[in-house]
Parts: structure tokens; C-alpha cells; sequence
């Protein structure tokens, strides 16, 4: 997810949560949605192909703030993830070496 903003030509924005880790390193990716309509069905959500996903733990998804976390297993291993974003805006926050405070973010927006 290099860009901020991502046209999917529909309501739909296809990714892939990938990343690639060092031996001895940690990583953990909270996704927040951002959309201001707290209705489940307007709300910015997304999805996942569970049969894709290499390396992730994933927490289960907070109804109340809107987030998900999803942590590497194992470091020296390469993690991914078919994800499915709904038109909407999403705080993406980094958590490296095991840090409590997020060490990167990036707001993206699909429409």
C-alpha cells in the first residue's frame, strides 16, 4: 500500500497485506476504519480470504472501534494476506519490534 488514495472502479479495493521480515524482527498491522457513518452497513469495512493468508495472526474485528489487528507468527518469513477494503477511509498503523506505540501510519482512502 504505497499511494494514499486507490480508485477500485467500484466499491471494492483488492490488496495484499504482504510483508517481508527480517530473522529477529516483530510486525504488527492494526487497520482502523476512518468513515464517519458508525452504521455496520455504510461503515468502511473489509475482508479477507482466509485460505490466502501466509503467516498472520489475526485478532478478532472490534465492532465497537472499528479495528483489527493482524501480527506476524514467525520472523525470517514472508506473511500475506488477500484483503478486501469497501469504499471508505482507513488509518493503517505499523507496530515494529514489538512496540506499544504505532511506529508508522498511513490514512489511505478507496473509493
Amino acid at each position: 500500500m504505497t499511494k494514499k488514495n486507490y480508485d477500485s472502479g467500484g466499491s471494492f479495493g483488492h490488496f495484499s497485506l504482504e510483508a517481508q521480515l527480517e530473522l529477529g524482527s516483530a510486525l504488527k498491522i492494526k487497520i482502523t476504519s476512518l468513515s464517519s457513518d458508525t452504521s455496520q452497513t455504510a461503515k468502511g469495512i473489509w475482508s479477507y480470504d482466509m485460505s490466502s493468508n501466509v503467516n498472520w495472526t489475526i485478532s478478532e474485528f472490534d465492532f465497537n472501534a472499528y479495528f483489527q489487528t493482524f501480527t506476524a507468527k514467525e520472523s525470517g518469513k514472508n506473511c500475506d494476506l488477500k484483503i478486501l477494503f469497501m469504499s471508505g477511509s482507513y488509518l493503517i498503523e505499523y507496530f515494529e519490534m514489538n512496540s506499544v506505540t504505532a511506529t508508522r501510519n498511513k490514512t489511505i482512502i478507496v473509493k
